[in-house]
């Protein structure tokens, strides 16, 4: 075969070109370092560093990850510390408060230290990491803890740390730790219709809701719980007798059950005038009548002295009879088994209806020992029942404070003082009233004696109510059917010890479809019948269609960190702290949850650097095999380049000298 000048050239020219590419291609790795610079150098070279680098890209999203989350953790422990920190103080003050040899003004000391204390929590229940808030859950761009209620979710706010490794790194208890945690005995029943249920301020106890559907036809009236101060197991604040606790009525006018309110009042006597601390005794007759009193009476000599009355004593002058009758005679009996008494003697001239018996202070002052004088009285004699009845005139102010809600669920919280209250109302006659110009509604709401007597005034018991005393009426309104909605709440509190020291009921009636396919706040007051200290506090309840279920939900309910302090701030503040104990346990027992989530936290923050670590070592492992896949051995490429360079010089050389060019070649 014969060999051209033509086919020599052009061969010299592939040598020529294919060494200068390789020229090219250890240039190019001499200036970037790496062996890898474009597809076509290594294919299969490059898919295995892309998906090293993939690897690699996401260990360092995962690294950060790791970082972010675990300052997040770090800024909420900072947080919980300074909440135990509080926690401790609170401690602190709770046995300073206990000290018996402080006075009000040491009481409020710390009462307003406390509250200080409770300030700062709400703080530091907002805390936020850069802009999002700790303890709202997911809902972290909102605070959590906004006029009095939460914002926030009880959901994990997570963080991818590896290929499907998700932690978290929040508490979704912590709703719970600062507002109150209810322990279902048992789901809520199905039958009720209720699909969600919270609950916002209660007294610490056990609580059972029911809901009922049907025709509720007359409104009611409870007095739930009282507290005198006088009386140790605090009986009835409304009263016919010692034995017999009053009957109460709720309606639009006295003696109608038309109300068309439900709710609860929280009731605080303010002031009391009394009147003769004198009782009918049942059997009274037109013959005469004897009046049970509630302690020894006592005359004043000249100089002021008080001195008592003794048994057998004629008090005659004491008392005018105007009517046909007349007074025969008039005995004060005082012994030590039988008590304080006036018997009152008519039979010579017995009563008719109408006449009237009258304590006159005038004809002898008469005084208790204390040195209170009786004031004027008077007693009347019924000629249809054939019996006399007291008509002192016991006067009592009161603070009332009310939610009221209407019965299509719209609700109204009053807040009314000086409201007189008739403590010896008839059977059916109005204890007090409530203006519908003061419920802002149409309907007065009339809260009267439901009872077959009167009621006994203010001291059927001994000692009487006294300014500070109070009680909680729960009424429920009166709610067309078949369909009418209601929705009942029993509850009972308990001591350290176990023994109940409270409970009451408040029922709800509205119209049909009122609560259905909507979230309702249903607000109440309960009461500390140990200190007196009156709660506000209220369910939320989320219904779809209502339904009847007796027991609808059960549970018990913890106070929140915030309610806690704020029962403390109360208690020590009105210098009533009988409860040490409870009051320490529950310090000890939000202290000890505490512990309990600092420990979560710090197993997190441990878990997070153990797989800080463990990525931290993979990605060093990553990037050594991307280095060797990628990265040019700059020795072996220098001596590479040297060696294209003296290929590609020789090549020229050679070239030259076998091949010489024509003129033919050129204009080839």
């Amino acid at each position: 075969m014969r060999i051209t000048n033509k086919m020599l050239t052009n061969e010299l020219r592939r040598n020529l070109n294919t060494n200068m590419m390789r020229l090219d291609e250890f240039e190019r790795q001499l200036s970037t370092g790496k062996k890898l610079n474009r597809p076509s150098d290594n294919p299969a070279g490059l898919v295995k560093a892309l998906r090293l680098r993939t690897t690699l890209n996401e260990g360092e999203q995962y690294l950060s990850n790791i970082n972010e989350a675990v300052s997040f953790l770090e800024t909420t422990d900072a947080a919980l510390y300074n909440v135990n920190q509080i926690m401790q103080k609170a401690r602190e003050l709770v046995v300073k408060a206990a000290t018996g040899t402080n006075d009000p003004d040491a009481h409020s000391a710390v009462a307003k230290e406390l509250k200080e204390l409770n300030e700062q929590l709400k703080i530091i229940a907002n805390t936020t990491y850069g802009s999002k808030h700790i303890f709202a859950g997911t809902n972290v761009t909102e605070a959590p803890f906004y006029n009095g209620r939460w914002r926030g979710n009880q959901d994990f706010l997570e963080v991818e740390v590896g290929i499907g490794v998700k932690t978290a790194i929040n508490i979704p208890q912590m709703e719970e730790f600062f507002m109150g945690r209810m322990e279902f005995n048992k789901g809520i029943a199905a039958a009720s219709g209720i699909s969600k249920l919270t609950a916002y301020n209660l007294r610490e106890g056990q609580y059972k809701l029911g809901t009922e559907i049907g025709t509720f036809l007359n409104s009611s009236a409870i007095e739930s719980q009282s507290y005198l101060h006088a009386v140790a197991k605090n009986r009835s604040f409304f009263y016919e007798n010692a034995q017999t606790a009053a009957a109460l009525g709720a309606g639009s006018a006295a003696g109608a059950t038309d109300a068309s309110y439900s709710g609860s009042l929280a009731v605080e006597v303010k002031q009391v005038d009394h009147a003769p601390h004198f009782f009918v005794r049942p059997g009274s007759d037109q013959n005469g009548l004897t009046f049970t009193v509630d302690q020894p009476l006592y005359r004043k000599d000249a100089a002021g002295n008080l001195i008592p009355l003794s048994d057998g004593d004629d008090l005659t002058g004491n008392f005018t009879y105007t009517g046909t009758g007349a007074i025969d005679s008039v005995t004060y009996n005082c012994s030590s088994t039988g008590g304080t008494s006036i018997t009152i003697n008519t039979g010579s001239s017995p009563a008719a209806g109408g006449d009237t018996l009258i304590l006159d202070n005038g004809l002898g002052r008469l005084y208790d020992a204390q040195g209170n004088e009786y004031i004027p009285a008077q007693a009347t004699f019924n000629g249809t029942s054939g019996e006399w009845e007291y008509h002192g005139v016991s006067k009592i102010t009161a603070d009332i404070k009310g939610h009221i809600y209407t019965l299509d669920g719209q609700h109204k919280e009053i807040s009314l003082n000086d409201i007189e209250l008739n403590m010896e109302a008839g059977a059916g006659d109005a204890i007090f009233t409530i203006n519908a110009a003061d419920i802002g509604f149409p309907d007065d709401l009339v809260i009267w004696n439901a009872g077959t007597g009167a009621l006994g005034g203010t001291d059927a018991r001994n000692p009487q109510l006294v300014a500070g005393d109070k009680t909680i009426i729960s009424f429920s309104a009166a709610a067309a059917g078949p369909d009418a909605q209601k929705v009942t709440a029993e509850y009972s509190f308990k001591n350290l010890d176990g023994q109940q020291n409270g409970h009451g009921s408040h029922s709800f009636a509205f119209n049909p479809l009122t609560l259905d396919n909507r979230i309702s706040d249903l607000r109440f007051f309960t009461m500390d019948q140990e200190t007196g200290l009156i709660q506000d506090g209220s369910f939320s309840l989320q219904a779809n269609t209502l339904g009847t279920a007796a027991a609808a939900a059960e549970f018990n309910y913890q106070a929140g960190i915030l309610g806690y302090m704020d029962d403390l701030v109360n208690k020590i503040q009105a210098g009533i702290l009988p409860q040490v104990g409870d009051q320490l346990a529950g310090a000890d027992t939000r202290m000890q949850e505490l512990l309990y989530h600092r420990s979560t936290l710090g197993a997190r923050i441990n878990r997070l650097e153990l797989q800080e670590s463990r990525l931290t070592s993979t990605q060093e492992s990553l990037t050594d095999l991307l280095s060797q896949n990628e990265d040019a051995d700059m020795a072996q490429v220098i001596m590479e380049l040297k060696m294209q360079e003296n290929i590609y010089r020789a090549a020229l050389a050679a070239g030259a000298r076998i091949i010489t060019p024509t003129l033919v070649d050129f204009l080839r």
